[in-house]
């Protein structure tokens, strides 16, 4: 087991988000959902940096289940809408 915590690679991935290093943005991620599949944060940001390389389909896909977990989150319909 790591002994990162969910928390600091959340952390990780939006500080990498931020620099514009959006692959390691997008692995750190994918790497907090693979530990709490309800991180609504993580979620929005895999949603956003999806966008931001061009894969509008897969970023739909995201929003859509992070929709799912907290039904109407105004930032998410506003992000589902500015794609």
């Amino acid at each position: 087991g790591s002994s990162v915590s969910a928390e600091q690679m959340f952390g990780e991935a939006v500080v990498a988000l931020r620099a514009g290093k959006l692959e390691e943005a997008e692995r750190g991620f994918r790497a907090v959902l693979a530990r709490e599949p309800g991180n609504l944060g993580a979620w929005g940001n895999l949603g956003v940096l999806l966008n931001r390389r061009n894969r509008p389909a897969e970023a739909v896909a995201v929003y859509q289940k992070a929709l799912r977990l907290a039904p109407g989150e105004p930032g998410l319909l506003l992000s589902l809408i500015h794609i």
